[in-house]
C-alpha cells in the first residue's frame, strides 16, 4: 500500500493499457496465491502437519535449485551453504529426540507401538 501511495502521489502511476498484460497480472495472482494455497491445504488434509512441515522448508532448496536449472542463476558457496543447512535441519527433525531414531517421519499420525513385556 505504501509503494501505491507513493506511485499516485509521485505520478509514477502506470497502468498497463493491453489486455493481455491484465490478463498476465491475473494468471500470476491466481496461481501463486489461490492455486499454492490450495494445493497446500489439500496436502495438509492428505500427510498431516508435521510431514507438510517438513515439505515446505524444503522450497527454499528447491526454488534455488530451479533457478540454477533454468534461469542460470549462478549459486555461490553461501547459497549451498544455506540448503545443506536447510537439508541438516530436515534432516535432524526425522531423526527423533535425543539422536535416536524413532522409524517415523515427524507429525506420523499413527500410533505408537508398545514393546511387548
Amino acid at each position: 500500500m505504501v509503494f501505491f501511495g507513493w506511485a499516485v502521489v509521485d505520478d509514477g502511476l502506470r497502468l498497463p493499457a493491453a489486455p493481455v498484460a491484465w490478463a498476465s497480472i491475473m494468471v500470476i495472482a491466481v496461481v501463486s496465491t489461490v492455486v499454492a494455497s490450495r494445493t497446500m491445504l489439500a496436502g495438509l488434509a492428505r500427510i498431516g502437519p508435521g510431514r507438510t512441515a517438513v515439505l515446505s522448508v524444503l522450497e527454499v532448496p528447491v526454488t534455488l535449485l530451479l533457478a540454477a536449472a533454468f534461469l542460470g542463476e549462478a549459486l555461490g558457496p553461501w547459497q549451498w551453504a544455506g540448503g545443506a543447512l536447510i537439508l541438516l535441519a530436515v534432516f535432524l527433525q526425522n531423526i527423533g529426540p535425543a539422536g535416536g531414531s524413532s522409524g517415523r517421519l515427524a507429525g506420523d499420525r499413527r500410533a505408537p507401538e508398545i514393546p511387548s513385556s
